[in-house]
């Protein structure tokens, strides 16, 4: 056996006994850029420190950065994931300003709302500023911000001696005019974060302050005076817990996992503790499931109070062997305690403006708390990001579901160009027509639509992934808010198959008849619980035709956080159906592209094509939503159609 094989056999062993989940590749695929809509504002923590400075280069050696805690990190023990090293981003320089700008690309494709900086001011002088600079002053960057002031010590804290300071505060009435002063510029950015039109100011240790009520009085009254207005000032959590009214603040912010409602002697320590690599560990290992538990049973205080999740956590590179780590922390189980807390805070805060959770953090590789991509999970944490808020926004948010209805027809076969797309010219339906084809046929099916003088948007694509991948590519570009349906046809024709034909047909002719398309409206606007609705002769038994697609089926449901049922779930055959937007949102949000499906060589079964067409009912239960099957060949009134477990009837002749 090959060494590799050896270590392969041994994660595996490990996450078996232990809780640790072997190496996930199936979470490393590109961030969707889809447009979805949002239950929160999400803001995620931003540490600064991946740039030398003159003081780091004094106090830790030459060079110094974030990445030379990160690097040396090791595991401690038996299925310790250290360290943590990122994927597409690489060890980046924050001097460099194309940077930020992938980040931010990231962060808006995840649907994040804003990067709170971590500012250090210490009585007039500030570290670590120029990437807010950077950030602020780029116009490249159309993506929100705010501060939190960092107003503790620096100390040796990492290396063990956290009473030879480094730097201290030194607090006073001139200092709080001094640091309201400075941070007025960032104040006045169209770019900043504000709460009810106020921006938000954090303060980490509001407790540090001599008089918090002065310090904040002094900053509301300059503002006033100086053109910025109110401003709203929020308090952390992570020491203390009180009602941030009687500091003179206006709200508060978990910060997970340091929060006072989540310290040591609360947290559950990881049951059958794993056995060492370090003989000489003094760290703490605790359970991530048992924040997520903790979540669910969390109970409202009565002030305003902004809630936080994190990823994962793991403080072990800046803590060598004396760290305090989550375990069984991946993007699925993030996933479930952010959508958790985005749900908590959607049904209790009626003003959108102060729906906002934390996350912690976009990128503290040295606390093993990140959202950018990683070499283990890719963009697995981006991606739960966006499922989460996606999944509460559908669930309980009021989307509007507006006339028109995107029709995408994949024609691979040109020759079937008049077949299916002659019926459109008599759709008086209000629509926009794409048409999608591998990129050798491109001209062809532009010069039909040219003859034919057909209003429509030709995309050409590589011959992968047959009609699904095309039409992914489609859905994630299209405005859930200019279109409320979707419906999906495709030019089967399988060589293969004898029956191609008839099924186009059978299909087209149930899906694409003008006046049965009307009547598929109807029944969707009749019952808002149906997400997809297609013919009942082409509605699938799951559990008989997963094969060689079920592992692949089971993780596409579990990363829309849908439940896996393959005894009553159902899937339409040949992958055509008209769907509410909302519905296949979802799936759209998986960000799939073109090269994630496999080269076409004909293949029967097995692909991701295969696995994403008996996936759509798990798209739609992620949306709350559920498929139906129409019966067009019954009697008006005896008709059965199938919906969820049960059948019921439901008629379009």
């Amino acid at each position: 056996m090959k060494n590799g094989d050896l270590s392969t056999l041994i994660q595996n062993f490990i996450g078996d006994h232990f809780g640790y989940v072997a190496d996930r590749t199936e979470y490393i695929s590109a961030a969707s850029s889809i447009r979805t809509p949002s239950a929160a504002r999400l803001i995620a923590h931003y540490l600064p420190q991946y740039y030398p400075i003159p003081e780091n280069d004094e106090w830790w050696g030459k060079g110094f950065t974030e990445w030379t805690n990160v690097t040396r990190a090791v595991p401690q023990f038996v299925g310790h994931y250290q360290p943590h090293l990122p994927a597409d981003l690489g060890f980046y320089d924050l001097r460099l300003p194309e940077v930020q700008e992938q980040q931010v690309a990231l962060a808006k494709n995840a649907g994040l709302s804003a990067f709170s900086f971590y500012f250090y001011w210490f009585s007039g002088r500030t570290l670590l500023e120029a990437p807010l600079k950077r950030f602020v002053e780029n116009e490249n960057i159309d993506f929100q911000f705010c501060l939190c002031w960092a107003n503790e010590d620096w100390s040796r804290t990492w290396s063990g001696n956290a009473d030879e300071i480094l730097i201290s505060q030194e607090y006073s009435p001139e200092d709080d005019i001094a640091f309201i002063a400075h941070i007025a510029r960032y104040l006045r950015s169209e770019k900043y974060f504000r709460v009810d039109g106020k921006p938000l100011i954090n303060v980490w240790r509001s407790t540090m302050l001599p008089d918090p009520a002065a310090t904040v009085g002094r900053w509301r009254d300059w503002c006033r005076q100086n053109g910025i207005g109110e401003i709203h000032v929020s308090r952390c959590e992570s020491y203390e817990r009180l009602d941030p009214a009687d500091q003179g603040l206006d709200s508060a912010f978990q910060h997970a996992p340091s929060d006072s409602r989540w310290l040591e002697q609360n947290l559950a320590r990881y049951p059958g503790a794993p056995p060492l690599l370090n003989p000489n560990f003094d760290g703490q290992v605790f359970d991530y499931h048992d924040l997520v538990r903790r979540s669910r049973e969390f109970v409202e205080p009565n002030y305003l109070l902004f809630r936080s999740v994190c990823p994962s956590w793991d403080n072990q590179a800046r803590r060598p062997g004396a760290g305090r780590t989550l375990i069984g922390a991946d993007p699925d189980s993030y996933r479930d305690f952010l959508e958790t807390v985005i749900d908590q805070t959607a049904r209790r805060q009626p003003d959108p403006d102060k729906r906002i959770v934390f996350i912690n953090a976009w990128n503290e590789w040295g606390e093993g708390a990140h959202l950018e991509p990683d070499r283990r999970f890719g963009f697995g944490n981006l991606e739960a990001t966006k499922m989460a808020d996606l999944r509460v926004a559908l669930r309980h948010g009021r989307i509007a579901e507006p006339n028109r209805i995107a029709v995408v027809v994949h024609v691979y076969y040109t020759e079937l160009l008049s077949e299916c797309l002659g019926w459109i010219e008599s759709l008086e339906l209000p629509h926009d027509l794409f048409i999608t084809t591998a990129t050798e046929k491109r001209a062809t099916v532009e010069a039909f639509v040219a003859e034919r003088g057909l209003a429509a948007t030709v995309v050409a694509v590589d011959n992968r992934g047959r009609d699904v991948a095309p039409f992914l590519q489609v859905l994630q570009s299209l405005d859930y808010e200019r279109y409320g349906k979707v419906l999906k046809l495709h030019g089967k024709a399988t060589q293969s198959d004898p029956h191609g034909a008839s099924w186009r047909q059978g299909l087209f002719r149930t899906l694409a008849d003008p006046e049965k398309l009307q009547r598929a409206l109807a029944l969707f606007d009749a019952n808002p619980d149906i997400g997809v609705l297609g013919p009942s002769e082409f509605l699938l038994a799951m559990q008989p035709y997963l094969g060689r697609n079920e592992a692949a089926v089971r993780r596409l449901a579990q990363r829309m956080g849908a439940e896996f049922e393959p005894e009553a779930d159902t899937f339409f055959a040949g992958t055509m159906f008209i769907a509410r937007t909302r519905a296949l949102l979802p799936l759209g949000a998986l960000g799939f592209a073109t090269a994630d499906f496999e080269p076409e060589q004909g293949q029967g079964n097995g692909t991701l094509a295969h696995a994403i067409e008996r996936s759509v009912i798990y798209s739609a239960k992620a949306a709350g939503l559920t498929l139906a099957a129409i019966d067009d060949n019954a009697d008006a009134g005896t008709g059965l159609v199938s919906k969820g477990r049960s059948t019921f009837p439901y008629v379009i002749k």
